[in-house]
């Protein structure tokens, strides 16, 4: 498959290693978005890829030493307790400047607390004399996090942080080689722009082949949405009921608690989390105060919002419908693109009246309501125009209805 997008992080990647001084790289983000790709296109001919496991910390050990005899034999032979014993005893044989990676560090902190504290031992003590680059990737936005933050012992030693972010429309619209323009904007939409979401779509050429590859009884997708929550939390039954039924359109606190059955005590605690962990917003109305309670949590996972309304009902035998579901993420896209070139997008709700979204520059807003159709009629944008009537004074205002007929204008401001 050919390597797209993350020219940036590639190019940041490389000058690190090129430094002539010691560097603690951090690579995270959501699973399936090619932080291992990304790594291992980038890596020097100096240097050591490791992935490890779930299997306890000595064993990742074993199999760590096992990769170092590319350096030296001998290397593979060393006894050690920890790892921190290890790199005490091996780390003058390592040479100057070699690039080390280890994969899918939170297996290995999450089983022992105390690695946190070896191995900035390991980085201070044995690597950083020796300008020796090391790579600590993860799948676990809140361990990964948490290894940053201010209690954890190697807080501050970091020298570069990449959290890679999905696809960009135009990144997604590359990576398909196949089919219309439509089509790939119903994938980048279904997948968020998740790359190896994407992968399975290459050869689809249309709605038919979609719909296949979505629903087979046989593919990744089914039992993703367990997986992706497991990544963070150790008991994911309140929060994945939370979750569907904020994608099915519960999005207020008092509904939300309701349909979940989860006291309101403990609900925040769960939204503040998926929150963090970038599931879900909590999105106030433009005009609102900063302390208004009146807000809606709304889920920005699209893959998370595909799984919900279509492959968990199809799985159930309950009616879905993936193009209601489109209309929604097909919002929230444009929504997205448009939050890059204005001061602030917010959608507007208040008492009957709903926009989509309104976007300020200055004193001008543009307000604007998105169809997921081929074109929008006249009469959606009088309505929008009756209701701009509506809105605080003391603005310049100017309406938009966006559709699929936009979508050259959209790719132009990705």
């Amino acid at each position: 498959m050919e390597f797209v997008g993350r020219e940036k992080e590639l190019k940041e990647l490389r000058n690190a290693y090129a430094s002539n001084k010691p560097e603690l790289i951090m690579v995270y983000g959501r699973r399936r978005l090619g932080k291992t790709t990304l790594i291992k296109k980038s890596l020097p001919n100096n240097s050591l890829y490791f992935l490890l496991t779930k299997e306890k910390p000595l064993s990742n050990l074993k199999n760590f030493k096992e990769g170092l005899k590319k350096i030296n034999p001998l290397l593979a032979d060393v006894n050690a307790d920890s790892w921190e014993e290890y790199f005490r005893k091996i780390h003058e044989l390592i040479p100057e400047n070699f690039v080390i990676a280890l994969d899918e560090f939170p297996y290995l902190v999450s089983q022992d607390k105390s690695l946190k504290s070896q191995f900035q031992k390991i980085y201070d003590e044995y690597l950083k004399p020796k300008n020796i680059k090391l790579i600590l990737c993860g799948s676990s936005k809140s361990i990964m996090e948490d290894i940053q933050g201010y209690d954890s012992p190697l807080y501050g030693r970091r020298t570069k942080s990449l959290k890679l972010k999905p696809f960009s429309l135009k990144e997604s619209f590359y990576f398909l080689k196949k089919g219309n323009a439509e089509l790939k904007l119903r994938l980048h939409l279904i997948t968020g722009g998740v790359p190896y979401y994407l992968e399975q779509f290459v050869d689809v050429k249309n709605d038919a082949e979609l719909n296949k590859v979505l629903l087979s009884d046989v593919n990744i997708f089914n039992d993703e949405a367990y997986f992706l929550l497991k990544e963070d939390f150790k008991e994911i039954s309140n929060y994945f009921t939370i979750l569907k039924n904020i994608a099915l359109g519960k999005e207020s606190f008092t509904d939300i608690s309701n349909v979940s059955l989860v006291e309101k005590s403990s609900l925040s605690k769960y939204l503040q989390n998926l929150e963090r962990m970038d599931y879900i917003r909590n999105e106030k109305s433009f005009f609102s105060k900063q302390n208004s309670k009146k807000t809606k949590y709304v889920l920005i996972d699209n893959f998370l919002r595909v799984w919900f309304n279509v492959i968990y009902k199809c799985l159930n035998n309950e009616k879905h419908d993936l193009n209601s579901v489109l209309g929604k993420l097909f919002e929230q896209e444009v929504k997205n693109i448009y939050s890059k070139h204005y001061e602030e997008v917010k959608p507007y709700f208040k008492k009957e009246v709903e926009i989509d979204f309104l976007a300020r520059k200055n004193n001008n807003i543009l307000c604007v309501e998105c169809k997921y159709a081929s074109k929008a009629d006249d009469f959606v944008l009088k309505k929008l125009m009756g209701k701009i009537k509506e809105l605080p004074l003391g603005y310049e205002y100017e309406s938009k209805v966006i559709s699929l007929n936009d979508l050259d204008d959209l790719l132009k401001l990705t």
